[in-house]
């Protein structure tokens, strides 16, 4: 009986000994499985990194990163922004001279913003879910503004001759000639009807 019971644990002993070589085996093949995944990950992120670099503009290539923090206008390089207008907006006023300055002097006026079929197939589409609001800002350019010097100072009708900080002001004349207005929507008919001069 106790000659059985010596075989059964050698057997045992045996058995495990066999199991734990296999568990190394398997180790050892995932650390390797590990070690060329990673090697291939790496090679992956520095050909991503080399396409990303090769994304960049010329500016970007020749200057140094700018260190957080750092915002003195010295180191932020001149570039220019490409927009892609998506619409015009057209009023009753075709002279400025004729346009009202502020927004209760003629509150009744209506514009009538129209996108463009260039920017979308569908231009009725971009419009659909806008039927659930009162109003909308509208960012838009200032396209006839013709001034080819922009002042860091000006003289608004309001201050009555005196002068003030342009950026203190709503005047057109800017370093970036964009507005930025809120309307109430009149209604949508695949072009959009706004009366530009609200109150709001």
């Amino acid at each position: 009986m106790a000659n059985n019971n010596v075989q059964e644990d050698e057997n045992d002993i045996s058995y495990l000994k066999q199991q734990l070589n296999v568990a190394r085996n398997e180790i050892h093949n995932l650390r390797q499985q590990i070690k060329s995944l990673n090697h291939s990950q790496q090679k992956e992120v520095e050909r991503i990194h080399t396409i990303l670099e090769s994304w960049q503009c010329q500016s970007c290539r020749c200057s140094p990163a700018m260190p957080i923090g750092d915002t003195t206008l010295a180191n932020v390089p001149e570039e220019t922004l490409l927009l892609r207008p998506i619409g015009l907006v057209s009023t009753w006023f075709p002279e400025k001279r004729a346009t009202p300055r502020q927004p209760g002097i003629c509150a009744s006026s209506q514009g009538k913003l129209t996108l463009y079929n260039s920017v979308f197939t569908n231009p009725e589409h971009a419009l659909e879910g806008l039927e659930c609001f009162s109003h909308m800002w509208i960012l838009f350019y200032f396209h006839k503004n013709d001034s080819t010097h922009v002042r860091a100072k000006v003289s608004p009708p309001r201050l009555n001759g005196a002068r003030t900080g342009v950026f203190g002001t709503r005047s057109p004349h800017r370093p970036s000639p964009i507005g930025l207005s809120l309307v109430s929507i009149d209604k949508i008919d695949g072009k959009l009807n706004i009366p530009l001069y609200t109150t709001h």
